[in-house]
């Protein structure tokens, strides 16, 4: 039995424990995915990536919904797409971390808020709270220290809260990561196949 997508990805990126070791010295064909995708998340660590259109965020739901409707009624399987499992794997591969990327901004922007902001008491000046509870982490330092942060940051504070509030866009932890686990096979597909498609026209 081979590493599914998942465990890859959580290797890939450090997160899964050393578990996985015995099968990598013995399995080749999981090494060689392991190696391809590392390859991979390494290049797409280093795209700039650009700010998507806020026409892309107002309609991704709708693209989405409407090209599942539209792929039930297209035949099934792998042949009838035209796809083999090099096309299949490549596409994961590819297309998985810009989701991911996609993903944490949409949540980034959504949820990095000061108390201020948001109408609320909560942390002192400068340190995050999570939960109402403050973290104690210097937020103002880590943005400064990381160039990514600073993006979010400044993607964040281009948005009007007022209006962000308004129209019921607030999310708790994690919320965009559980959207996307609840999402069938065919809609997550979708989803990876409209962002690169997003991607590529920038």
């Amino acid at each position: 039995m081979h590493l599914n997508e998942g465990q890859l990805i959580d290797l890939a990126e450090g997160t899964r424990p050393e578990s996985a070791e015995p099968h990598l010295a013995s399995c080749a064909r999981c090494r060689a995915e392991l190696s391809e995708l590392r390859a991979v998340m390494s290049v797409a660590a280093g795209v700039e990536v650009p700010e998507p259109s806020p026409l892309f965020w107002d309609h991704l739901s709708m693209r989405v919904h409407d090209a599942v409707a539209a792929e039930a009624t297209r035949p099934r399987g792998s042949a009838a797409l035209g796809l083999g499992r090099a096309s299949s794997l490549w596409s994961w591969r590819v297309l998985l971390p810009a989701a991911a990327l996609a993903a944490l901004v949409a949540a980034a922007a959504v949820s990095i808020r000061s108390p201020s902001d948001m109408g609320g008491g909560g942390s002192p000046a400068g340190t995050a709270s999570i939960g109402g509870v403050d973290s104690g982490v210097d937020v103002a330092r880590l943005v400064d220290d990381d160039p990514l942060l600073s993006l979010l940051a400044d993607l964040a504070g281009e948005l009007d809260w007022d209006d962000v509030v308004g129209a019921g866009l607030t999310t708790s932890s994690w919320s965009v990561d559980r959207v996307v686990l609840e999402m069938s096979a065919d809609e997550r597909r979708e989803l990876r196949r409209i962002l690169s498609e997003e991607l590529t026209k920038s």
